[in-house]
């Protein structure tokens, strides 16, 4: 349940902090002190999207904390799945900044959206007017049927839905390609024997670019390796740092400090044999072959040529090439691709409509449920002679496309209602009148209450367009549910205010021109003065405080 909430610059409200009890709560007060902000402000603990225009004239932020006890087995679920349980307290914290930027902390973890709203619904549920509203859309009905098992049965339908969403456009582009490389099957066997006959390498070109740059500077190579073998030969360069070195060694075996020397200089004599060695060697070995030579400008030519042509580099015209082939396989092999690609299709097909069928099968038996609890719920609020039935009518598609299966099922779903005795079934959009939906929407709400296993209800003027007995009867329904689950309650009507166990009063003050919202909880004198203003608030007799009272006393 809802034990408390604080809630700091958002909209008018300033700064309150509201403790909760168990049972049945009613919220009262003036119009315009923000009693739906209150429930705006659960509802943003509850995933609720956030607004900068929900944040008080002149603040940076608005905070809003709520804190729940007495958790339930799939909240503690959900919790522990996150890494998030802790002791039987859940606190959820938001925060609304001006730059855009809000976050939630779940017992001081930040969480996404996704994982708050995966906790919100096993916690509440808010119904505010708007809610009311979706009795009028038909699109709305599967989320009242669907409990946590079709939800689980969902999820896997639209899996199978979306693997077999992939393997139609898979045939589709299969075939498409087909056709088109049909098409293009003389142009594309032409150019894949050109790029076949190229025999292309990777790194080609710069090998061969390398190796003309040394052949065509083959006589600078040649005139200078001579000259680096006379100068050798001449000099008596590795013969004279020979005897330098023993020069050295001599001196070192006198004084150590021309070791050192003796050192780099042996280094340097070996290091220059090798170069002449070397260098001999490459001379020796030097020559130039022209018939070479002209075969590797022609094919330096040719690769460039290719480059120009196909504006690709080397690499690129050999992933070409390799694409070619696949291209032109896939059209000596498109009735075996074809046949399998048509047997992934049907399979997925198949499973797609198992689950489709599994999960129509379950939300069948859910209607009849849901249909038996809200006639039970009706005849309590004084609609005792209404005739229900919930009707599917499949959607399914029996062409294999991508739009053979809808995202939420196979089901259309319509609520069918008779109010009075002769009347034919008919859609509850359209012959429903605004009491009637509410009373129809509360028996739903109950039934949601039972299925979900909710520990808090809240209702934003759920009694809307009654009056009389039948809010009453709407009172003494919302105080049996508050027996099994916490209820909030705004009304505007003094009988369902007073069969509630606790009493909120909401307020607004000015203070320096800014306007702050206060809310009280009242005791029993303070409920008799709130009723009697709420039944007569001009009354100068006496008899609206007197009937207060006994209207709580009807408790």
């Amino acid at each position: 349940m809802l034990q408390s909430i604080t809630v700091k610059n958002f909209a008018i409200i300033d700064n309150i902090s509201i403790d909760f009890n168990e049972g049945f709560t009613a919220i009262t007060g003036e119009t315009g002190a923000g009693k739906s902000l209150l429930i705006d402000a659960i509802g943003l603990l509850l995933g609720d999207k956030a607004s900068v225009n929900m944040i008080r004239t002149g603040e940076q932020k608005a905070i809003i904390e709520g804190v729940f006890c007495n958790l339930g087995i799939n909240t503690q679920n959900v919790l522990r799945e996150n890494d998030l349980l802790e002791d039987d307290l859940l606190i959820i914290r938001k925060e609304i900044n001006t730059s855009g930027k809000s976050f939630v902390k779940v017992n001081g973890s930040t969480v996404t959206m996704t994982q708050l709203e995966a906790l919100a619904t096993t916690l509440a549920d808010i119904h505010t007017q708007n809610d009311t509203k979706k009795l009028f859309e038909p699109r709305n009905y599967l989320s009242f049927i669907d409990d946590q098992k079709t939800l689980l049965i969902l999820k896997e339908y639209q899996n199978l839905r979306n693997e077999y969403i992939e393997k139609i456009k898979a045939l589709d582009d299969l075939v498409s390609n087909i056709t088109t490389y049909q098409k293009e099957k003389d142009y594309l066997e032409y150019q894949y024997d050109i790029l076949t006959k190229a025999n292309l390498k990777v790194g080609e070109l710069e090998n061969l670019e390398e190796e003309y740059n040394i052949m065509n500077n083959f006589e600078l190579i040649f005139k200078n390796l001579s000259n680096i073998k006379n100068d050798f030969k001449d000099h008596n360069i590795n013969e004279t740092l020979y005897g330098i070195n023993n020069t050295f060694e001599k001196l070192a075996s006198v004084d150590s400090r021309y070791s050192k020397m003796a050192e780099v200089v042996k280094n340097a004599y070996y290091d220059l044999v090798d170069v002449e060695a070397t260098s001999t060697q490459y001379l020796n070995h030097l020559e130039f072959d022209d018939q070479h030579f002209q075969e590797l400008i022609e094919r330096i030519n040719y690769l460039k040529d290719l480059k120009y042509k196909y504006k690709m580099s080397v690499e690129e015209l050999i992933a070409y090439r390799d694409d070619l082939s696949q291209k032109i396989n896939c059209l000596e092999d498109n009735d075996y691709l074809l046949m399998n690609a048509k047997k992934a299709v049907e399979s997925a097909y198949q499973k797609t409509l198992n689950k489709a069928m599994e999960l129509s099968s379950a939300r069948k038996s859910n209607a009849l449920f849901l249909e038996k609890n809200i006639k039970v719920a009706l005849c309590d609020l004084m609609l005792d002679k209404v005739v229900l039935k919930i009707v599917f009518t499949s959607n399914l598609k029996k062409e294999q496309t991508v739009n053979s299966f809808a995202k939420n099922g196979i089901d259309n779903v319509d609520i069918m209602i008779s109010f009075n005795p002769g009347e034919e079934l008919r859609e509850l959009s359209k012959v429903a009148s605004g009491g009637e939906m509410s009373r129809v929407m509360l028996a739903i709400k109950t039934h949601l209450m039972t299925n979900l296993e909710l520990s808090t209800m809240i209702f934003d003027e759920i009694d809307s367009g009654i009056s009389g007995e039948v809010a009453y009867e709407v009172a003494k329904k919302l105080r049996e549910i508050s027996k099994y689950t916490q209820v909030l309650a705004i009304t505007h009507l003094p009988i369902v205010a007073s069969l509630a166990d606790s009493h909120l009063y909401i307020s607004k003050q000015v203070i320096n021109d800014k306007t702050s919202t206060i809310i009280k909880e009242l005791n029993n004198e303070e409920r008799i003065n709130e009723l009697a203003k709420m039944i007569s608030p001009n009354d100068q007799t006496g008899k609206s405080k007197e009937l207060a009272l006994n209207m709580l006393n009807l408790r």
